[in-house]
């Protein structure tokens, strides 16, 4: 099944004003940063206290897309990002797809990897997967991905790599199997390194073999900040001495953290050449989750898992110098279903 229009009409929808897009032009290398978990509230432009002075400079110089729609969970979020449709056509609308479920997006749905492969990308995932790996077929690369470094399931220890519990109708349902792959291989070596340090170096080892390169880049980084478990180098947590709470502290340090790789992602894409010609997307999964941060969706209602605002509407912005007319706010409605 070809990939439906949804996409097509978001990526257009990006790409107004594009004032410098020509047929003789090279297509445009594309970065897809996605955010787990991150709040509405939890990012530098609706709270000044987040310090991710990265993100708020591509946002501010940018398009801020201040309506911008996502699923409640991630696995239906992550499924309607990849193919353009609502979880719904795909069987991916009741709960995440935990770790020993027989499950993942059903395999005649063409995913946009696979969409841009035609279009002669080259195409790399960093990150995290969480669209079904019951057998290899669900997996990355066999889904138009070029290379993939990351894990597969929905939430692991950012350290030793290992599966977290998952609460089903009530039921807590523990795997805690070691869930690091690079090539589809498990990676032991990754284990004992904070797992956002592994994925910006794997994204800046991609940048810099792919400069000089004729083909264009597509670039998925679906980071594991800021889900839970609560746990961020302290670096990163110091950065908040003035909040008392520890969970809200970590979780702000995760964000700063998210940012920091960020930044050297987009350094990257200035030291190659790379950036002038780059899409930058940049969007959360879901809203962020209830418990002791009270403020994450501030001032939406509701959380993830959630079909109010709080769970449903994404933070996120495009940036990029092909684009004209910036920095603007794109205040209509932006969604990648159909």
């Amino acid at each position: 099944m070809g990939i439906p229009g949804a996409w097509s009409v978001l990526l257009l929808s990006l790409l107004q004003g594009w004032s410098c897009w020509a047929q003789e032009q090279k297509p445009p290398h594309i970065v897809f940063i996605l955010a787990d978990d991150l709040g509405w509230n939890y990012v530098p432009w609706h709270n000044e206290r987040v310090y991710a002075p990265n993100l708020m400079e591509l946002a501010t110089t940018g398009v801020l897309l201040e309506q911008s729609y996502v699923q409640p969970l991630c696995s239906p979020s992550r499924s309607a990002f990849m193919t353009g449709m609502y979880p719904y056509h795909l069987g991916r609308q009741h709960y995440v797809i935990i770790p020993q479920q027989p499950s993942g997006v059903p395999l005649n749905y063409t995913f946009l990897p696979e969409t841009l492969k035609t279009l002669g990308y080259d195409t790399h995932i960093v990150g995290k997967w969480h669209m079904g790996f019951c057998n290899e077929s669900y997996t990355p690369l066999h889904r138009g991905f070029d290379t993939q470094y990351g894990f597969y399931t929905g939430k692991t220890d950012y350290y030793n790599h290992t599966n977290c519990a998952y609460l089903v109708d009530n039921v807590t349902h523990s795997c805690y199997g070691y869930d690091f792959r690079d090539q589809g291989e498990v990676a032991p070596d990754a284990n004992g390194t904070y797992s956002t340090y592994l994925y910006t170096e794997r994204a800046l080892g991609i940048i810099h073999d792919h400069s000089g390169k004729d083909t264009p880049m597509f670039l998925y980084l679906p980071h594991q900040n800021a889900h839970d478990p609560c746990e961020v180098p302290d670096e990163f947590a110091n950065l908040y001495p003035e909040v008392e709470d520890l969970n809200t502290r970590i979780t702000l340090g995760m964000v700063s953290a998210l940012d920091s790789s960020v930044g050297r992602v987009i350094a990257a894409l200035r030291e190659t050449g790379m950036y002038d010609n780059t899409l930058i997307i940049f969007s959360s999964d879901n809203g962020g989750p209830s418990g002791p941060m009270k403020d994450t969706n501030i001032p939406l209602r509701g959380h993830k898992s959630q079909l109010w605002e709080g769970g449903t509407r994404g933070a996120g912005f495009v940036h990029s110098p092909l684009l004209s007319n910036t920095p603007r706010i794109h205040a209509q409605v932006v969604q990648s279903m159909e």
